[in-house]
């Protein structure tokens, strides 16, 4: 029979083991606004009352509130991506010769 070790963790630790368990939990309420929600945040008291100790960690700032900042995120990741498609697509278009001028001047 395996033994089983205990895991002991420094109050930091735990900590971040924490969050990054509750952070978890607040994907989920995000990925399924229609069921869960800020509503969902707001009545539980364990995510309400350390969602900013999550977005802390996870963005460095406690200045807005977890569906803030990931809906914001979310917005600029789809900018980029557009973005990103844009310029690979007018790279394409450019002619082989020109592509590799445009390279040699950068």
């Amino acid at each position: 029979m395996e033994e089983l070790g205990s895991t002991c963790y420094s109050s930091s630790e735990a900590t971040r083991v924490m969050i990054n368990l509750l952070d978890i939990e607040f994907e989920q309420a995000f990925d399924d606004t229609d069921n869960l929600g800020q509503n969902y945040i707001s009545s539980c008291p364990l995510l309400s009352n350390n969602e900013g100790s999550v977005v802390e960690q996870k963005w460095g700032s406690r200045r807005c509130s977890y569906f803030t900042a990931e809906a914001g995120l979310r917005q600029i990741r789809s900018c980029f991506d557009s973005a990103s498609a844009s310029l690979d697509r007018a790279t394409a278009a450019i002619p082989q010769s020109g592509r590799q001028m445009t390279q040699r001047e950068t």
